[in-house]
């Protein structure tokens, strides 16, 4: 029998492998150095390709590329914009400027560069004059009528505000009106004045968005305010402001005051950006009850001239602080409420709603017994948000298309990518290798065809009677209310997620393209929302304070 020498073994083998390892690491030094020195493709940086606004030229195409070839980019991405530049003699989606974007992809695989390109005009989002009010953005919309039972309403139920011309049904309710509801500021004759030289007189409380007052820029110290005096203490659980043409990101306190003297704060607010210049301010399920009344604004976004001021409107009513952004409607990042509590007094009870949505007719007619006491016919719909995709030229400038529906993102691509991946052939997947959904810009959406149903099996229950939410109306309490608004924008964030961010990396695989998707500072989760992506893509900036502070 034959003895090995395990130790023998063992020296020799640590031996060989410290020897490999010297040779890798020699190996390794060198194909680092390598690939410093020549770069491969996958290491090579690329760049924004800006065609601005049809000013475009096969041979301005070739000069780009090969520049771009010769100081060693990858590739680039093509972006169509305006930025107010003059037209060019090239539109977008002409059948010239279809041959120009095919001979760049030609001239790209030619020097051995990508391209990708952005799936609309613009910058933001997915917009294009193909998508029509059916595939756009939608939003939910609401009427009400007051009538006193009991008696037969017999009468056609007004329609919700709408955009486009498109109006769809989503329910009828009737609940009791609370009785916080009967009472009108206006009954009260409140006295309007201002820190500016221009005086509001009855602007400010006429019920008119359209007379308004522009109170400066407040500075560091000097914050400018509007203010209600009443003959005797008016009690309010919730201030509605309402600001005029280009109301600004801007914050600042509710005060109030027994004298007009001596003030104090009630409650803070920041008002971000928003497509919305109605802002609601919940003070919470107590009443405040105050002679004189001020909103006063202590900074405003850098770029705001004034603050344009149309409407304070002060209600007992109790309702959900800051529901803009809560319900979906603004598209702003916000919490839940951490204080909102379990009382009743002024809230609607689930159990009380009456679902009407079956008698009313295809003309909004509605035929209803009513019973005694005081009540509100709800009717809710949704129609379209009506943004746009920016900064497009005037041929690529179209509706943004619904964010919830793989539908409308279907034929949103048909209207465009489709369009271009048929015109570079066989170049599709190969030289063009990708397209992107830049930063998310375009606001909320609230609402699609099949939300109610996608709701219920997201969440596990139907959010039919939680509608009087979006009226800025508590259901149940305020806590439920919370929770179920909480659940909205998980619904929203889901669908964002899967029909929009996902849907768009699905057809990309498709076409053997890469995503390339810049998912952040959206009404959705971010992180969820770039899962999906080849390629997730960010930027930051550095700058000034957005706000003037005092």
């Amino acid at each position: 029998m034959r003895i090995t020498n395990v130790g023998s073994l063992l020296r020799s083998a640590c031996l060989f492998s410290v020897l490999l390892l010297i040779g890798c690491t020699a190996c390794f030094a060198d194909t680092l150095e390598a690939g410093f020195e020549s770069p491969p493709d996958s290491a090579k940086p690329q760049t924004w390709w800006h065609w601005m606004n049809g000013n475009i030229t096969k041979e301005g195409i070739t000069a780009d590329l090969e520049a771009m070839k010769q100081i060693g980019y990858g590739g680039a991405t093509v972006v169509n914009a305006d930025c107010g530049i003059p037209p060019g003699s090239v539109p977008f989606m002409s059948p010239e400027w279809r041959e120009d974007f095919k001979f760049a992809a030609q001239e790209a695989n030619r020097l051995g560069l990508e391209l990708c390109v952005e799936n609309c005009a613009g910058w933001s989002s997915s917009g294009g004059p193909w998508n029509t009010p059916t595939n756009a953005m939608q939003r939910v919309t609401t009427s009400e009528v007051r009538v006193t039972g009991p008696t037969n309403f017999s009468a056609s139920l007004p329609q919700p505000p709408t955009k486009l011309d498109f109006y769809r049904d989503i329910a009828v309710l009737a609940f009791r009106a609370p009785d916080d509801e009967r009472v009108r500021m206006s009954d009260y004759s409140p006295v309007a004045s201002a820190s500016s030289n221009e005086q509001p007189g009855d602007k400010l409380t006429d019920g008119n968005a359209g007379t308004f007052i522009r109170l400066p820029v407040p500075k560091n110290h000097k914050p400018q305010f509007a203010q209600l005096e009443f003959q005797k203490p008016f009690p309010a659980r919730t201030v509605i402001i309402v600001g005029g043409p280009g109301f600004p990101q801007c914050g600042g306190q509710i005060l109030v005051s027994d004298d007009g003297k001596s003030f104090r704060t009630v409650r803070s607010f920041v008002f971000g950006r928003s497509a919305f210049t109605n802002r609601l301010i919940s003070l919470g399920a107590q009443p405040v009850a105050a002679r004189f009344w001020r909103v006063q604004f202590t900074k405003a976004a850098g770029t705001a001239k004034n603050i344009p001021l149309a409407e304070i409107e002060l209600s007992p009513r109790l309702s959900i602080d800051n529901l803009e952004a809560k319900a979906g409607f603004s598209g702003e990042a916000v919490l839940s409420s951490s204080d909102a509590g379990n009382t009743t007094a002024g809230t609607i009870q689930r159990r009380d709603i009456i679902d009407l949505t079956s008698k009313i007719d295809a003309d909004g007619r509605l035929d209803w017994q009513v019973p005694a006491g005081d009540w509100v016919i709800l009717r809710v719909g949704y129609t379209p948000t009506g943004v746009t995709n920016h900064p497009a030229p005037q041929e690529g400038l179209g509706l943004e298309c619904d964010k919830l529906s793989k539908e409308a993102l279907d034929a949103h691509w048909a209207g465009f990518m489709q369009k271009v991946l048929d015109d570079v052939g066989p170049l599709a997947g190969k030289t063009l290798d990708g397209s992107l959904i830049d930063s998310y810009e375009v606001g909320g959406q609230n609402w699609t065809k099949d939300f109610r149903a996608e709701f219920e099996k997201r969440r596990g229950y139907d959010p039919l009677k939680f509608l009087p939410v979006f009226t800025d109306r508590v259901v149940d309490n305020p806590a439920v209310s919370e929770r179920f608004l909480w659940d909205m924008r998980r619904t929203i964030a889901d669908l964002f997620a899967e029909n929009y961010y996902g849907h768009f990396s699905e057809l990309c695989r498709e076409h053997g393209l890469k995503s390339d998707i810049e998912p952040y500072t959206g009404p959705y989760e971010s992180l969820q929302s770039g899962a999906s992506s080849g390629l997730v893509m960010g930027e930051f900036w550095t700058g000034p304070n957005y706000y003037n502070d005092a």
